[in-house]
């Protein structure tokens, strides 16, 4: 069991201007929301967007993010202050900013900061802790941005914490009830503690190849996994106390998954977005404006 704690490595930032720009959005309790990551950047599209749709999965409007932002919105949160998060990767790969956008649709640059360079495009994503903290899987790191301090800290890193399997950029990251994290690259999942000391891998007997997601429900305790898999793009659930797959499907262009609070899997990927229930039969599709790469939805009682 790997227990290294991380250096906390404080880093520079460069904080954008704090102007907010009024966007013409609704942020509504129980809607979804996608954005398409790195297909904003190979089409030549200018302007980042999020796109927004209502909770049976039909599509209500498409945020514009400015452009002075970055070039891509990969990961898509909502914190327990109510306001939407999202991570925005410059067009170099070697910076990126959080931009939050409040209930009244204004949008500001949170902090802007230096990353490894970003060789995945599923790679990006966000999770928001229990004391407004802020979780970002990027590159070869894990970043945690302090809201009451102002300040970020790389807390973990592939190497040399743990070496590097394949091209080595974290994919994803969830929080759970206890505080801790889940956070996986390509090949493997932790459990870690908000300063970046592992708990224990979980499931390290089980293969994965190209995790792209996680998700995880505290009432059932199962963990959600997506990844490229051997020969199909996959979605399975394990228990989250013994490890032991309780399921798993084959799903085409697998990418990106987000629970939830009426309990089903959005799947994210270049075709419209799955809705699974937590059995992972597939239930409806999101409409619209696809890729869509990067999943959320605002929670009930966050406005």
């Amino acid at each position: 069991m790997l227990r290294r704690a991380a250096t906390a490595v404080l880093l520079t930032l460069a904080f954008a201007t704090q102007s907010t720009i009024c966007l013409a959005f609704d942020l509504s309790p129980g809607r979804l929301y996608s954005s398409k990551g790195f297909a904003n950047s190979i089409t030549g599209a200018r302007a980042p967007a999020i796109t927004e749709y209502d909770s049976a999965g039909n599509y209500v409007d498409t945020l514009a993010v400015p452009p002075t932002y970055g070039s891509e919105v990969r990961g898509l949160t909502f914190g327990l202050d109510g306001a939407f998060y999202a991570v925005v990767l410059e067009r170099d790969y070697y910076h990126y900013s959080v931009v939050q956008i409040d209930g009244n649709g204004v949008a500001r640059v949170i902090y802007r900061a230096l990353c490894n360079h970003v060789s995945v495009y599923l790679s990006g994503q966000i999770a928001a802790g229990s004391h407004g903290d802020l979780f970002v899987a990027l590159g070869d790191s894990l970043f945690a941005f302090n809201a009451q301090s102002g300040t970020i800290k790389t807390i973990f890193k592939v190497y040399p914490q743990v070496g590097g399997v394949g091209t080595a950029n974290l994919m994803s990251v969830v929080t759970l009830p206890s505080g801790n994290l889940l956070v996986a690259d390509g090949y493997r999942i932790w459990e870690m503690t908000t300063a970046g000391v592992i708990v224990r891998r979980v499931a390290p007997n089980q293969s994965f190849e190209g995790i792209f997601g996680l998700a995880y429900d505290a009432d059932t305790n199962r963990i959600f996994v997506s990844q490229y898999g051997y020969t199909n793009y996959q979605v399975m659930s394990l228990d989250g106390t013994n490890d032991v797959v309780l399921n798993h499907i084959a799903y085409s262009n697998a990418g990106t998954i987000a629970l939830t609070s009426s309990k089903s899997l959005l799947v994210g990927g270049y075709q419209p977005a799955g809705v699974l229930d937590e059995n992972l039969n597939l239930i409806g599709v999101l409409q619209g404006n696809v890729p869509q790469l990067f999943l959320a939805e605002m929670p009930p009682g966050r406005n």
